[in-house]
Protein backbone atom coordinates (compact mmCIF):
# COMPACT_ATOMS: atom_id res chain seq x y z
CA UNK A 1 0.00 0.00 0.00
CA UNK A 2 1.24 3.33 -1.33
CA UNK A 3 2.05 5.97 1.81
CA UNK A 4 0.11 9.31 1.71
CA UNK A 5 2.02 11.74 2.14
CA UNK A 6 0.86 15.14 3.45
CA UNK A 7 0.81 18.76 1.79
CA UNK A 8 3.32 21.35 3.16
CA UNK A 9 1.31 24.07 5.64
CA UNK A 10 0.84 27.04 3.57
CA UNK A 11 -2.05 28.21 3.87
CA UNK A 12 -2.33 29.68 0.23
CA UNK A 13 -2.54 26.99 -1.50
CA UNK A 14 -5.96 25.64 -2.66
CA UNK A 15 -7.07 22.06 -1.99
CA UNK A 16 -6.56 21.23 -5.37
CA UNK A 17 -2.81 22.83 -5.79
CA UNK A 18 -2.47 20.42 -3.12
CA UNK A 19 -4.13 17.22 -4.72
CA UNK A 20 -1.68 18.18 -7.62
CA UNK A 21 1.78 18.07 -5.87
CA UNK A 22 0.53 15.30 -4.25
CA UNK A 23 0.30 13.18 -7.06
CA UNK A 24 3.17 14.55 -8.72
CA UNK A 25 5.65 13.81 -5.47
CA UNK A 26 4.05 10.41 -4.59
CA UNK A 27 5.82 7.87 -6.77
CA UNK A 28 9.16 9.83 -6.11
CA UNK A 29 8.70 9.93 -2.11
CA UNK A 30 7.06 5.53 -2.24
CA UNK A 31 10.21 3.35 -0.79
CA UNK A 32 11.43 0.88 -3.25
CA UNK A 33 10.57 -2.89 -3.09
CA UNK A 34 13.70 -4.94 -1.44
CA UNK A 35 15.25 -7.34 -4.19
CA UNK A 36 14.97 -10.86 -3.37
CA UNK A 37 17.83 -13.09 -2.44
CA UNK A 38 18.49 -16.49 -4.55
CA UNK A 39 18.91 -20.00 -2.40
CA UNK A 40 22.10 -20.93 -2.11
CA UNK A 41 22.86 -24.53 -3.89
CA UNK A 42 22.53 -27.55 -2.00
CA UNK A 43 25.67 -28.72 -0.25
CA UNK A 44 26.98 -31.94 -0.67
CA UNK A 45 29.55 -34.59 -0.31
CA UNK A 46 31.08 -37.03 -3.26
CA UNK A 47 32.90 -40.17 -4.14
CA UNK A 48 34.83 -41.32 -6.50
CA UNK A 49 33.98 -44.87 -7.77
CA UNK A 50 36.26 -47.00 -7.36
CA UNK A 51 37.87 -50.24 -9.10
CA UNK A 52 38.29 -53.42 -6.69
CA UNK A 53 37.91 -56.85 -5.60
CA UNK A 54 33.33 -57.51 -5.11
CA UNK A 55 32.74 -60.47 -3.07
CA UNK A 56 30.31 -62.64 -1.90
CA UNK A 57 30.79 -65.18 0.88
CA UNK A 58 28.80 -67.58 3.23
CA UNK A 59 29.71 -67.91 6.94
CA UNK A 60 29.05 -70.78 9.66
CA UNK A 61 30.55 -71.70 13.20
CA UNK A 62 32.19 -74.47 13.83
CA UNK A 63 34.50 -75.90 16.45
CA UNK A 64 38.53 -76.89 15.51
CA UNK A 65 39.18 -80.45 15.45
CA UNK A 66 42.67 -82.54 15.11
CA UNK A 67 43.04 -83.37 11.82
CA UNK A 68 43.48 -87.19 13.22
CA UNK A 69 41.99 -87.75 16.58
CA UNK A 70 42.66 -91.35 17.98
CA UNK A 71 41.64 -92.75 20.94
CA UNK A 72 44.42 -95.16 22.80
CA UNK A 73 42.94 -98.39 24.69
CA UNK A 74 44.31 -101.15 26.79
CA UNK A 75 43.95 -104.73 26.01
CA UNK A 76 44.71 -106.28 29.17
CA UNK A 77 42.24 -105.97 31.60
CA UNK A 78 43.83 -104.57 34.91
CA UNK A 79 45.55 -102.25 36.95
CA UNK A 80 47.55 -99.42 35.31
CA UNK A 81 50.65 -99.81 36.86
CA UNK A 82 52.13 -96.67 35.42
CA UNK A 83 51.09 -93.52 32.67
CA UNK A 84 54.12 -92.04 31.11
CA UNK A 85 52.65 -89.11 29.54
CA UNK A 86 50.69 -85.85 30.43
CA UNK A 87 48.07 -83.78 28.56
CA UNK A 88 49.97 -81.72 26.19
CA UNK A 89 53.20 -83.98 25.84
CA UNK A 90 54.25 -84.33 22.20
CA UNK A 91 54.95 -87.76 21.65
CA UNK A 92 56.30 -89.82 18.10
CA UNK A 93 55.00 -93.41 16.85
CA UNK A 94 55.87 -96.49 19.27
CA UNK A 95 56.69 -94.26 22.26
CA UNK A 96 55.83 -96.13 25.76
CA UNK A 97 52.23 -94.62 26.96
CA UNK A 98 51.62 -96.28 29.76
CA UNK A 99 51.94 -99.96 31.53
CA UNK A 100 49.40 -102.13 32.70
CA UNK A 101 49.96 -105.19 35.61
CA UNK A 102 50.87 -108.19 34.10
CA UNK A 103 51.94 -110.39 36.52
CA UNK A 104 49.66 -113.53 35.47
CA UNK A 105 51.20 -112.74 32.00
CA UNK A 106 54.62 -112.84 32.75
CA UNK A 107 53.37 -116.53 34.93
CA UNK A 108 52.02 -117.70 31.85
CA UNK A 109 54.77 -116.85 29.97
CA UNK A 110 57.25 -118.88 31.90
CA UNK A 111 55.16 -121.93 32.18
CA UNK A 112 55.16 -122.10 28.78
CA UNK A 113 58.61 -121.16 28.43
CA UNK A 114 59.21 -124.42 30.55
CA UNK A 115 56.46 -126.31 28.62
CA UNK A 116 58.59 -125.66 25.65
CA UNK A 117 61.97 -126.49 26.85
CA UNK A 118 60.70 -129.77 28.25
CA UNK A 119 59.17 -130.55 24.54
CA UNK A 120 62.25 -129.89 22.49
CA UNK A 121 64.23 -131.93 24.87
CA UNK A 122 62.14 -134.92 24.60
CA UNK A 123 61.78 -134.18 20.65
CA UNK A 124 65.84 -134.18 20.29
CA UNK A 125 65.70 -137.48 22.37
CA UNK A 126 63.43 -139.24 20.19
CA UNK A 127 64.96 -137.80 17.26
CA UNK A 128 68.06 -139.61 18.29
CA UNK A 129 66.43 -142.82 18.98
CA UNK A 130 64.90 -142.78 15.43
CA UNK A 131 68.24 -142.32 14.02
CA UNK A 132 69.09 -145.53 16.00
CA UNK A 133 66.13 -147.30 15.35
CA UNK A 134 66.52 -146.82 11.49
CA UNK A 135 70.03 -148.02 11.40
CA UNK A 136 69.22 -151.20 13.28
CA UNK A 137 65.78 -151.45 10.73
CA UNK A 138 68.68 -151.36 7.44
CA UNK A 139 70.76 -154.49 9.86
CA UNK A 140 67.14 -156.15 9.58
CA UNK A 141 67.51 -155.94 13.66
CA UNK A 142 64.21 -154.49 14.20
CA UNK A 143 61.41 -154.56 12.60
CA UNK A 144 58.83 -152.76 10.08
CA UNK A 145 56.57 -151.99 13.35
CA UNK A 146 59.66 -150.84 15.48
CA UNK A 147 60.46 -148.39 13.04
CA UNK A 148 56.67 -147.39 12.29
CA UNK A 149 56.21 -146.36 16.12
CA UNK A 150 59.46 -144.00 16.92
CA UNK A 151 58.25 -142.33 13.74
CA UNK A 152 54.99 -141.84 14.92
CA UNK A 153 56.76 -140.81 18.71
CA UNK A 154 58.89 -138.41 16.68
CA UNK A 155 56.20 -136.45 14.63
CA UNK A 156 54.10 -135.92 17.94
CA UNK A 157 56.54 -134.66 19.69
CA UNK A 158 57.70 -132.25 16.47
CA UNK A 159 53.73 -130.80 16.32
CA UNK A 160 54.19 -130.41 20.41
CA UNK A 161 56.85 -128.54 19.72
CA UNK A 162 55.05 -126.29 17.56
CA UNK A 163 52.27 -125.86 19.78
CA UNK A 164 53.62 -124.67 22.34
CA UNK A 165 56.26 -122.41 20.46
CA UNK A 166 52.78 -120.65 18.94
CA UNK A 167 51.00 -120.74 22.60
CA UNK A 168 54.43 -118.48 23.61
CA UNK A 169 54.09 -116.92 20.84
CA UNK A 170 50.24 -115.85 22.14
CA UNK A 171 51.20 -115.25 25.52
CA UNK A 172 53.84 -112.82 24.63
CA UNK A 173 51.92 -110.76 22.62
CA UNK A 174 49.64 -110.83 25.05
CA UNK A 175 52.66 -109.85 27.86
CA UNK A 176 53.57 -107.29 24.99
CA UNK A 177 49.94 -105.24 25.18
CA UNK A 178 50.53 -104.69 28.60
CA UNK A 179 52.75 -101.90 27.28
CA UNK A 180 50.82 -99.68 25.66
CA UNK A 181 52.60 -97.86 22.71
CA UNK A 182 51.59 -94.78 20.83
CA UNK A 183 49.73 -95.61 17.59
CA UNK A 184 50.55 -92.49 15.99
CA UNK A 185 52.69 -89.09 16.49
CA UNK A 186 51.00 -86.67 17.86
CA UNK A 187 49.76 -84.54 21.51
CA UNK A 188 48.28 -85.67 23.98
CA UNK A 189 44.76 -84.63 24.28
CA UNK A 190 43.21 -86.35 26.95
CA UNK A 191 43.57 -88.65 29.99
CA UNK A 192 40.52 -90.75 30.57
CA UNK A 193 42.21 -92.59 33.18
CA UNK A 194 45.37 -92.32 35.90
CA UNK A 195 47.68 -94.38 37.72
CA UNK A 196 46.74 -97.18 39.57
CA UNK A 197 42.78 -97.20 37.88
CA UNK A 198 41.54 -100.78 36.16
CA UNK A 199 42.30 -100.65 32.40
CA UNK A 200 39.50 -102.31 30.54
CA UNK A 201 39.25 -102.74 26.08
CA UNK A 202 36.19 -100.43 26.51
CA UNK A 203 37.40 -97.73 28.27
CA UNK A 204 40.24 -95.37 26.47
CA UNK A 205 43.42 -94.77 28.12
CA UNK A 206 43.97 -91.03 26.57
CA UNK A 207 43.41 -89.34 23.47
CA UNK A 208 46.46 -88.37 20.57
CA UNK A 209 45.76 -85.53 18.11
CA UNK A 210 47.44 -84.71 15.28
CA UNK A 211 47.69 -80.92 15.63
CA UNK A 212 50.09 -79.68 12.16
CA UNK A 213 46.32 -79.52 9.74
CA UNK A 214 43.36 -78.92 11.77
CA UNK A 215 39.76 -79.51 10.39
CA UNK A 216 36.52 -77.83 11.00
CA UNK A 217 32.83 -79.36 9.87
CA UNK A 218 30.55 -77.31 9.36
CA UNK A 219 26.61 -78.40 8.89
CA UNK A 220 25.53 -76.28 5.51
CA UNK A 221 21.75 -75.80 4.23
CA UNK A 222 21.58 -77.98 1.17
CA UNK A 223 19.92 -74.88 -0.74
CA UNK A 224 23.81 -73.47 -0.52
CA UNK A 225 25.54 -76.56 -1.36
CA UNK A 226 25.53 -76.24 -4.60
CA UNK A 227 27.41 -72.92 -4.34
CA UNK A 228 30.21 -74.34 -2.14
CA UNK A 229 30.64 -77.46 -4.68
CA UNK A 230 31.19 -74.49 -7.87
CA UNK A 231 33.45 -72.96 -4.72
CA UNK A 232 35.37 -76.09 -4.67
CA UNK A 233 35.89 -76.36 -8.24
CA UNK A 234 36.81 -72.78 -9.00
CA UNK A 235 39.09 -72.66 -6.05
CA UNK A 236 38.12 -69.83 -4.10
CA UNK A 237 39.49 -68.56 -1.13
CA UNK A 238 38.41 -69.65 2.79
CA UNK A 239 39.29 -67.90 5.64
CA UNK A 240 39.06 -69.01 8.73
CA UNK A 241 38.88 -66.82 11.85
CA UNK A 242 38.97 -67.35 15.54
CA UNK A 243 38.32 -65.52 18.33
CA UNK A 244 41.84 -66.03 20.92
CA UNK A 245 43.89 -64.85 17.46
CA UNK A 246 43.55 -61.29 16.65
CA UNK A 247 46.09 -58.82 15.73
CA UNK A 248 47.40 -55.65 17.12
CA UNK A 249 43.81 -53.61 16.65
CA UNK A 250 41.95 -56.78 18.54
CA UNK A 251 40.52 -57.51 14.89
CA UNK A 252 40.40 -61.13 14.39
CA UNK A 253 43.10 -62.58 11.90
CA UNK A 254 42.36 -64.63 8.69
CA UNK A 255 43.50 -67.61 8.25
CA UNK A 256 43.95 -69.60 4.95
CA UNK A 257 41.80 -72.37 4.67
CA UNK A 258 40.98 -74.92 2.12
CA UNK A 259 37.44 -77.01 1.35
CA UNK A 260 38.92 -80.67 1.78
CA UNK A 261 35.65 -82.37 1.41
CA UNK A 262 31.66 -82.05 0.56
CA UNK A 263 29.65 -84.94 1.97
CA UNK A 264 27.61 -86.64 -0.68
CA UNK A 265 24.59 -87.12 1.58
CA UNK A 266 21.89 -84.69 3.50
CA UNK A 267 20.48 -85.63 6.57
CA UNK A 268 16.70 -85.56 6.06
CA UNK A 269 15.52 -84.69 9.42
CA UNK A 270 17.91 -81.55 9.39
CA UNK A 271 18.41 -80.54 5.33
CA UNK A 272 21.67 -80.39 6.22
CA UNK A 273 25.16 -81.38 4.98
CA UNK A 274 28.67 -81.84 6.15
CA UNK A 275 31.17 -79.70 4.68
CA UNK A 276 35.03 -80.49 5.85
CA UNK A 277 37.50 -77.27 5.76
CA UNK A 278 40.91 -77.91 6.69
CA UNK A 279 43.83 -75.25 8.06
CA UNK A 280 47.88 -75.57 8.54
CA UNK A 281 49.01 -74.79 12.12
CA UNK A 282 52.33 -75.28 11.94
CA UNK A 283 53.53 -73.05 14.58
CA UNK A 284 50.11 -74.80 17.01
CA UNK A 285 48.75 -71.36 17.82
CA UNK A 286 45.39 -73.16 17.21
CA UNK A 287 43.84 -75.58 19.26
CA UNK A 288 41.73 -78.56 18.85
CA UNK A 289 38.19 -76.99 20.21
CA UNK A 290 38.74 -73.36 19.49
CA UNK A 291 35.25 -71.94 18.07
CA UNK A 292 35.63 -70.89 14.32
CA UNK A 293 34.31 -68.76 12.23
CA UNK A 294 34.30 -70.23 8.51
CA UNK A 295 33.70 -67.90 5.60
CA UNK A 296 33.63 -69.39 2.18
CA UNK A 297 33.59 -66.86 -0.50
CA UNK A 298 31.09 -68.24 -3.19
CA UNK A 299 31.09 -65.59 -5.74
CA UNK A 300 34.27 -62.34 -6.60
CA UNK A 301 35.18 -60.50 -9.75
CA UNK A 302 38.37 -59.13 -9.20
CA UNK A 303 37.81 -55.89 -11.00
CA UNK A 304 34.48 -54.16 -10.01
CA UNK A 305 33.11 -50.85 -9.98
CA UNK A 306 32.52 -50.28 -6.56
CA UNK A 307 30.59 -47.29 -4.76
CA UNK A 308 29.73 -46.81 -1.27
CA UNK A 309 26.09 -48.15 -0.64
CA UNK A 310 24.30 -44.54 0.53
CA UNK A 311 24.90 -42.92 -2.94
CA UNK A 312 22.36 -45.57 -4.18
CA UNK A 313 18.83 -44.25 -4.30
CA UNK A 314 15.60 -46.40 -4.83
CA UNK A 315 12.76 -44.77 -6.81
CA UNK A 316 9.55 -45.62 -7.82
CA UNK A 317 6.37 -47.10 -5.91
CA UNK A 318 6.60 -49.78 -3.69
CA UNK A 319 4.84 -52.79 -4.54
CA UNK A 320 3.98 -56.34 -2.89
CA UNK A 321 6.87 -57.73 -5.30
CA UNK A 322 9.31 -54.28 -5.15
CA UNK A 323 8.59 -54.72 -9.17
CA UNK A 324 8.66 -51.07 -9.49
CA UNK A 325 11.49 -49.96 -7.62
CA UNK A 326 14.55 -49.19 -9.59
CA UNK A 327 17.83 -47.75 -8.41
CA UNK A 328 19.78 -44.40 -9.32
CA UNK A 329 22.55 -42.65 -8.12
CA UNK A 330 23.94 -38.43 -8.74
CA UNK A 331 27.01 -38.07 -10.18
CA UNK A 332 28.46 -34.16 -10.13
CA UNK A 333 29.79 -33.15 -13.43
CA UNK A 334 30.68 -29.02 -13.80
CA UNK A 335 29.02 -28.54 -10.59
CA UNK A 336 25.62 -29.96 -11.13
CA UNK A 337 23.96 -33.40 -10.24
CA UNK A 338 22.84 -36.12 -13.14
CA UNK A 339 20.89 -38.44 -11.79
CA UNK A 340 21.84 -41.85 -13.22
CA UNK A 341 20.28 -45.15 -13.11
CA UNK A 342 22.41 -48.00 -12.01
CA UNK A 343 22.29 -51.84 -11.35
CA UNK A 344 23.28 -53.11 -7.90
CA UNK A 345 25.90 -56.36 -8.21
CA UNK A 346 26.72 -57.42 -4.72
CA UNK A 347 27.07 -55.66 -1.43
CA UNK A 348 30.34 -56.18 0.68
CA UNK A 349 30.74 -56.78 4.16
CA UNK A 350 34.03 -54.47 3.83
CA UNK A 351 33.85 -51.04 4.43
CA UNK A 352 35.95 -48.44 1.81
CA UNK A 353 38.76 -46.27 2.59
CA UNK A 354 36.58 -43.27 3.74
CA UNK A 355 34.93 -46.15 6.28
CA UNK A 356 31.49 -46.50 4.00
CA UNK A 357 30.21 -49.22 2.94
CA UNK A 358 30.46 -50.66 -0.38
CA UNK A 359 28.29 -51.68 -3.33
CA UNK A 360 28.91 -53.25 -6.59
CA UNK A 361 27.23 -51.51 -9.64
CA UNK A 362 27.46 -54.31 -12.39
CA UNK A 363 25.51 -51.57 -14.90
CA UNK A 364 24.91 -47.21 -15.41
CA UNK A 365 28.70 -46.25 -14.50
CA UNK A 366 31.84 -46.32 -16.82
CA UNK A 367 33.89 -45.54 -13.68
CA UNK A 368 35.12 -41.66 -13.76
CA UNK A 369 32.03 -40.31 -11.91
CA UNK A 370 31.96 -38.56 -8.56
CA UNK A 371 28.60 -39.98 -7.08
CA UNK A 372 27.10 -38.21 -4.24
CA UNK A 373 27.27 -39.59 -1.03
CA UNK A 374 25.38 -37.31 1.24
CA UNK A 375 22.87 -34.30 0.60
CA UNK A 376 21.47 -36.17 -2.83
CA UNK A 377 17.87 -37.11 -1.22
CA UNK A 378 16.36 -34.16 -2.07
CA UNK A 379 18.15 -33.93 -5.64
CA UNK A 380 16.86 -33.10 -8.81
CA UNK A 381 18.01 -33.64 -12.02
CA UNK A 382 20.00 -30.13 -13.22
CA UNK A 383 20.69 -29.08 -9.47
CA UNK A 384 23.61 -26.93 -9.18
CA UNK A 385 25.46 -28.43 -5.94
CA UNK A 386 28.16 -27.28 -3.76
CA UNK A 387 30.73 -29.30 -2.32
CA UNK A 388 30.35 -29.73 1.66
CA UNK A 389 33.58 -27.50 2.77
CA UNK A 390 34.54 -25.64 -0.15
CA UNK A 391 31.54 -23.00 -0.78
CA UNK A 392 32.41 -23.34 -4.85
CA UNK A 393 29.20 -24.08 -6.48
CA UNK A 394 30.45 -25.31 -9.95
CA UNK A 395 33.35 -26.41 -8.45
CA UNK A 396 31.94 -29.53 -7.30
CA UNK A 397 33.65 -32.15 -9.45
CA UNK A 398 37.45 -31.54 -9.42
CA UNK A 399 37.27 -30.41 -5.41
CA UNK A 400 35.65 -33.97 -4.87
CA UNK A 401 38.62 -35.64 -6.70
CA UNK A 402 40.82 -33.59 -4.78
CA UNK A 403 39.08 -34.31 -1.39
CA UNK A 404 38.87 -38.09 -2.39
CA UNK A 405 42.32 -38.76 -3.04
CA UNK A 406 43.03 -37.40 -6.35
CA UNK A 407 41.77 -37.92 -10.05
CA UNK A 408 41.37 -35.87 -12.68
CA UNK A 409 37.55 -33.67 -13.48
CA UNK A 410 35.31 -35.51 -16.25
Amino acid sequence: MTPVRTCPPRAAWSLAACALLTYALGPACTPAPEAKKEAPPPSVRTAAVQRGLAARSLRYTAALQGSVEVKVYSQVPDRIRAMNVEVGDRVTQGQLLAVISHDMLESNTEASLAGLAAARTNFEALRTERDRVVKMHAAKAVGDAQRDRIESQVLGAEASVRQLEAMLASVTSQRGRAFVRAPISGVVGERFLEQGDMAAPQIPLLSLVQMEELKAEVRVPELELTEIERARAQDLPVRVRVAGLVDGRGERQPLVGRIARVSPTIDPASRLATVEVRLANPEQRLRPGMLAEVEMVVEQRPDALLIPGYAVLNEGAVGATGEGIHQVVFAVVGGKAHKLPVRVGLILGTPGPDGLPLVEIREGLQGDEQVVVRGHHLLHEGDLVELAGTGAPGAGAPDARAAEGGGSAP
